[in-house]
């Protein structure tokens, strides 16, 4: 059992990342608290630009590429009806946004993946609203 200095609550020691510099070779704040941490500084404006320049530097190395390769991979074996749904609806001629009528950047949403021909479109605005559980904010402490 070990204390996050930052939440101040006592949990298991795989609540906690390993670090090879640690007495115990735990990291002293939880999981949670690093997410989140990790989650703010990403939204904050200025720090943001320079960590995506740091991710790009890092996908055009090797172990980028090989990164990159395996999630990909890892993906298509855990969602082949998504990965199918995608595929059909990229041979589809795109219509306009169903909610502002804008036929810049429409995107394909599939309220159901075993029907891949069954397809809404709408536009990034609109088709994000229609995931609010993957684009929502976050509350950050």
């Amino acid at each position: 059992m070990k204390e996050c200095f930052k939440c101040h609550n006592v949990k298991r020691l795989s609540d906690f990342y390993r670090h090879p510099y640690m007495a115990d070779r735990h990291l002293n704040k939880c999981k949670d608290c690093t997410k989140l941490d990790a989650t703010s500084r990403f939204r904050d404006p200025t720090v943001r630009p320079q960590i995506k320049a740091k991710q790009r530097e890092y996908m055009k190395t090797e172990k980028g590429h090989e990164i990159s390769r395996l999630t990909a991979r890892r993906h298509r074996l855990r969602h082949p009806d998504k990965v199918r749904a995608r595929q059909a609806a990229h041979r589809l001629q795109k219509k306009p946004c169903e909610v502002c009528s804008t036929v810049l950047g429409v995107e394909a949403h599939h309220p159901d993946y075993t029907r891949p021909l069954d397809v809404i479109w709408f536009c990034r605005v609109h088709h994000r609203a229609q995931h609010p559980e993957y684009f929502s904010v976050k509350e950050v402490r």
